[in-house]
């Protein structure tokens, strides 16, 4: 049997779609959002929406310092599992540093929703829930999520 080329028309690609929490409150804080969101897409992750930037007060008793925070939705292959891997390697390589909970921040980026091939997807594992169970306690992600949601859902009735 003579082995060719793999025919690569018929395989088919995982969609994922993520809204994801982006937050700082140390050092450049419009730089380093934009430096997370470029080390994403040179990642492989295909920028969908990005909310206006919003200024925040610190949830927790240690941070001291208002939060700059954004969300974003990004398309991707990748399973929540080793999204979360690359998240993380993001975070480490722009400085964050994990120590105290709640504590000021160079960089925290958390997937808050996921949708697979256009429906809700859902998580639980021991290091990642999804949708994200503190979304209830973090005010300035509702308009951010209903308008991503919004733009998702016309996304996929034009389709």
């Amino acid at each position: 049997m003579a082995l060719g080329p793999v025919n690569d028309s018929k395989k088919s690609t995982k969609t994922f779609i993520y809204a994801l929490g982006l937050g700082s409150n140390l050092g450049d804080m419009h730089k380093t959002l934009k430096d997370a969101k470029n080390q994403m897409v040179h990642a492989g992750l295909s920028m969908k929406y990005e909310s206006p930037l919003y200024g925040t007060q610190p949830v927790g008793e240690v941070a001291d310092r208002v939060f700059l925070n954004q969300l974003i939705l990004m398309e991707s292959d990748k399973e929540p599992s080793q999204l979360l891997e690359l998240i993380h390697k993001v975070e480490i390589s722009l400085g964050r540093v994990r120590s105290v909970r709640w504590e000021n921040r160079l960089i925290d980026i958390d997937i808050i929703d996921a949708w697979f091939e256009g429906k809700p997807h859902k998580v639980e594992l021991p290091d990642l829930v999804i949708p994200h169970p503190a979304i209830k306690d973090r005010w300035f992600l509702y308009l951010p999520l209903h308008n991503a949601q919004r733009f998702l859902y016309s996304r996929l009735l034009k389709s």
